[in-house]
């Protein structure tokens, strides 16, 4: 469609095609404008405008959603790891979006195209945490539940996608696969990661925003080169392996090496903090 656009331009006097150009460019600020002022309380003209005019131009390049919702709360960043365990035992962390690597452009388009990755796998709500799914994740001796956690908290500690996220998670595992060698690649082990921002009190206090202990990684599944899911039945299948603060790093901050209790390390068998 943006090609027969562009085609149609291309057969257009100088004046007509700098008409329609700048007609564009217009619509498009009008669309942001429209994105912007649209959330309630808004105006009829303007909730009418982004609804019936605006809206699949936005949804189409992918701007709807981060005028409206980034202010004041954005809430935690979503993030993807991905642990590849080789034929020889190797293991290598590939995490999206990243910095400096996805960072390649002056607007930082190429970052957020990654970010955007990231939503789905992202469930809107925790899934129900019945006394079934609990026994069996209590099995897992090995990688505790978070501490202090009471029975009523659990559920913000297992988050079940849908079948349409579980389909793309095993898609983004299987092409992850692929691009580090399918015939070498013998899993694929994916966590969607939260990161939380720092209390204003925490970062008053010198916290580092990047504290292992912000970082709340969620097992999405052991996955084969081929995108298969190994083990469903796996006790800690979509349940947070915790990160642990060890000392008041968390709360006070400072200079030293935060210490923590990594289950994750323990559950990949790889330290994602080294990659």
């Amino acid at each position: 469609g943006v090609a027969v656009v562009i085609a149609v331009l291309l057969l257009l006097q100088q004046t007509a095609r700098r008409l329609v150009v700048s007609g564009l460019v217009v619509f498009h600020f009008l669309g942001v404008f429209s994105a912007i002022t649209s959330p309630a309380p808004s105006s009829w003209v303007s909730a009418q405008a982004w609804v019936r005019i605006f809206r699949p131009h936005l949804i189409f390049t992918y701007i709807n959603n981060a005028y409206q919702f980034y202010s004041p709360e954005p809430g935690p960043a979503s993030l993807l790891w991905f642990c590849i365990e080789f034929d020889d035992g190797h293991k290598e962390w590939l995490k999206i979006p990243r910095k400096p690597e996805t960072y390649l452009d002056p607007l930082a388009v190429e970052f957020f195209r990654r970010l955007s990755i990231t939503t789905g796998a992202t469930p809107i709500g925790s899934g129900t945490v019945s006394t079934s799914l609990v026994q069996r994740r209590s099995v897992r001796t090995d990688i505790p539940f978070y501490p202090g956690t009471s029975p009523m908290e659990l559920q913000f500690q297992y988050s079940l996608p849908d079948e349409y996220m579980k389909r793309t998670i095993a898609s983004y595992a299987r092409h992850v696969a692929h691009e580090y060698g399918a015939d070498r690649v013998v899993s694929v082990k994916v966590y969607r990661v939260l990161h939380r921002m720092l209390t204003q009190q925490q970062f008053a206090k010198g916290v580092d925003p990047f504290h292992k202990a912000s970082y709340m990684p969620f097992f999405m599944g052991d996955f084969s080169a081929d995108g298969v899911l190994k083990n469903p039945d796996d006790g800690l299948l979509y349940w947070l392996i915790p990160i642990v603060p060890l000392d008041k790093s968390l709360e006070q901050g400072q200079k030293e090496e935060p210490r923590v209790d990594n289950f994750i390390e323990k559950h990949a068998g790889s330290d994602p903090f080294k990659f």
